[in-house]
C-alpha cells in the first residue's frame, strides 16, 4: 500500500488493476488489486476465506453499528471502524484450526475502549424485548452517572440487528431493548456496553450470551 500525492489524491474505486481508498486521517492509499492464480489455496488461505465468508455476513449487518462501537479504537490504530474490527474478530472470535474455523460470537467485541463496562447484568425477556438491570454504582475513574446504556441483539438467521446507541444512563440501573417486528423463534446473541454522553469513551462490550425471541 501506497500514499497518493497529487494526482489521485481524493479518489475512492478502483482504476484498472490499482485500487484507491481514503483513509481515517484523509490521505490517499492506492495498492494493486489481487490476481487470479492458478495455484491451488493453502490451508491458510483456505481458512482466511472461511473466516471472510462468516465474517461479511456479520459485518454486512453492524456496518452502521459498529461506526460507533469501533470508532474510537480505530482512531487509535489509525484505520477505520470496519478494519479494526475485522482486525480484531480475526485474532481473537474464531476458534479451531485449518477449515474447521467457527465463529465464537462469545468472544466478538462489538465496542472497543477503556470506560468501565457494564457489571451484574441480568437479561430477561417479555412480550416487548429484552429487560436488563446493572450495578449502577460508581466505582471507577472510568465511570460516570451520565454514561448511556448500548444494547445489541444480532439474529444471525435473520441477518437482522436491534441496537440502541444511547440508552439509559448508568445511574438508573436498567433498561429494555425494544424487538417489536423482530420475528419470533429465532435465537439472538446480545451484547451490552456503556457509551460516554459526549462519545469521546466507550467500554469494551459484555456478551450476555444466546436468548429465543418468542
Amino acid at each position: 500500500m501506497a500514499i497518493v500525492n497529487g494526482l489521485g489524491a481524493g479518489w475512492t474505486g478502483k482504476v484498472g488493476n490499482l485500487i484507491f481508498a481514503k483513509q481515517p486521517d484523509g490521505r490517499t492509499s492506492v495498492s494493486q488489486a489481487p490476481q487470479a492464480s492458478d495455484i491451488p489455496p493453502t490451508i491458510r488461505q483456505l481458512a482466511v476465506q472461511q473466516e471472510t465468508k462468516v465474517m461479511g455476513a456479520f459485518m454486512s449487518v453492524m456496518k452502521e453499528f459498529v461506526k460507533m462501537g469501533w470508532e474510537l479504537q480505530g482512531k487509535m490504530e489509525k484505520m477505520n471502524q470496519n478494519n479494526a474490527m475485522v482486525k480484531y474478530l480475526r485474532k481473537h472470535s474464531f476458534t479451531g484450526e485449518g477449515t474447521e474455523r467457527h465463529f465464537d460470537f462469545s468472544k466478538v467485541l462489538v465496542t472497543r475502549g477503556a470506560k468501565s463496562a457494564p457489571s451484574e447484568v441480568s437479561l430477561s425477556i417479555n412480550e416487548f424485548g429484552l429487560l436488563f438491570n446493572w450495578n449502577k454504582e460508581i466505582n471507577s475513574k472510568q465511570a460516570h452517572f451520565t454514561d448511556q446504556f448500548v444494547m445489541v441483539a444480532y439474529f444471525p438467521e435473520l441477518a437482522e440487528v436491534r441496537y440502541t446507541t444511547a440508552g439509559a444512563q448508568r445511574h438508573v440501573g436498567k433498561d429494555m431493548l425494544m424487538l417489536s417486528g423482530v420475528e419470533k423463534g429465532y435465537s439472538a446473541e446480545v451484547y451490552v456496553a456503556f457509551v460516554a454522553d459526549d462519545r469521546k469513551s466507550i467500554s469494551d462490550s459484555v456478551y450476555m450470551g444466546q436468548v429465543i425471541w418468542e
